[in-house]
């Protein structure tokens, strides 16, 4: 039996289930399913106030903060500030040197304070290996719980954590076992940028779906009166729902009819009405706020074109989502989306925030024979089916957990390495 089957992995998560990173969830239920022992720490103290039946066995697993989480400090004064100084001996130098101003400072220490007081539920779980995805304050507690026990971590880096550099970073990937991230360039994004930080810690090992779940449609079955547009994402200005709104309104000025369907929640919702509005697009476009992955599902379904117009980004869960449903995409050739879609060949590409490229292209796509469509829609679904695919992307983190294992000598001696 592989040695990982018997250890335990604890995840650090913010809000979990989160409404906007599902694939946490489907990472943890898929591991979990391969028989690894898992704890889930959050650092909220609020169960989510959206439940679905799936929710529930990693809910049961899961250690929110206590909402009085300071009266741990209180009842333990002691050892608890002992622990507290031998953590901030060691981050003392970088928490000057490598953490952003003063809101950052204070963000570390009440992540150390909030740690502190949590720190004998984590140890009693006795972890052998932590994961956490982003390498910002989510993965400071992460590296206060190695220095108090040593436990090594893997952090796997996005996007708003690689563009931004994260507090505390350099020593961070210093006491890290592995640094995953879910682009190539990620890697040279970090490595131009951060010439003190150890790159050869960095893997590529990217985020995914369960392909099982998208049936593929084809676009011959596609027979809309009035194209529908989809778009899926959280209502931020980085996804750049506002250059789609403005590309659909040029569309409307050339007698294109279309529809849009805007999927996500968030607090740009109100600017993104208020533009529709001032457009006069308001009647062709509906905001439909949260919705379950089925619903989602369906919407992908009955709809004739997927468009993310995003600013920053990483590799986009809802990109991948759509490719595998067998619906034509268009988005931005940014960061490691070109890892995910070749121009032209199983999707379509344009540059960020250009409101006519982007009409141009979905006139273009939406004009397209079906039959050219149809091809491009079917390298799509092969493209996610073979490097983006959920099931297969856990066996290879099974994989990079178990040769970190054997490979090195991090993971701590209580347990032996080896498990008959």
């Amino acid at each position: 039996m592989n040695s990982i089957m018997k250890k335990r992995i604890a995840y650090f998560v913010g809000d979990f289930p989160s409404r906007s990173e599902t694939w946490i969830f489907t990472e943890i239920m898929q591991l979990m399913q391969q028989d690894i022992n898992i704890k889930i720490f959050s650092v909220r103290d609020k169960k989510p106030s959206l439940f679905l039946p799936e929710y529930s066995l990693l809910i049961n697993n899961t250690e929110y903060r206590d909402k009085f989480f300071l009266f741990y400090f209180i009842k333990n004064p002691i050892n608890k500030t002992k622990d507290f100084f031998k953590i901030f001996t060691e981050i003392w130098k970088e928490f000057l040197h490598d953490t952003q101003g003063f809101r950052g400072k204070m963000q570390v220490l009440k992540d150390l304070i909030f740690f502190i007081c949590m720190s004998e539920k984590i140890k009693a779980f006795n972890a052998d290996l932590v994961v956490v995805h982003f390498a910002n304050s989510r993965a400071n507690p992460v590296l206060f719980n190695n220095i108090l026990f040593k436990t090594p971590y893997i952090i796997k880096m996005h996007a708003v954590d690689v563009f931004n550099r994260p507090n505390l970073f350099h020593l961070k990937v210093k006491r890290a076992h592995k640094i995953l991230t879910i682009s190539k360039y990620n890697i040279s994004y970090i490595k131009n940028r951060d010439k003190d930080i150890d790159i050869s810690k960095f893997i590529v090992h990217h985020c995914g779906i369960l392909t099982s779940r998208f049936e593929f449609k084809s676009v011959l079955e596609k027979n809309n009166k009035i194209p529908i547009i989809i778009s899926v994402a959280r209502l931020t200005p980085m996804k750049g729902l506002d250059t789609l709104i403005k590309a659909s309104s040029l569309l409307h000025k050339k007698g294109l009819k279309h529809k849009i369907i805007l999927v996500g929640h968030g607090t740009y919702k109100k600017f993104l009405i208020n533009l529709s509005n001032n457009l006069g697009i308001q009647n062709s476009i509906e905001f439909k706020d949260y919705c379950t992955p089925e619903e989602i599902r369906n919407y992908l379904y009955v709809s004739n074109l997927f468009v993310l117009a995003s600013k920053i980004e990483g590799i986009p869960v809802a990109v991948m989502e759509a490719m595998s449903t067998g619906l034509p995409v268009i988005t931005t050739n940014i960061s490691g989306i070109p890892e995910l879609i070749e121009n032209n060949k199983d999707g379509f590409l344009i540059n960020p925030g250009e409101p006519v490229a982007l009409s141009n292209k979905i006139e273009k796509v939406l004009e397209m024979p079906r039959n050219e469509l149809q091809k491009i829609s079917s390298n799509a679904r092969k493209k996610i089916e073979m490097y983006f695919d959920q099931t297969k992307l856990t066996y290879e983190l099974k994989d990079i957990f178990e040769s970190l294992d054997q490979n090195s000598n991090l993971l701590r001696g209580k347990n032996s390495l080896a498990v008959s």
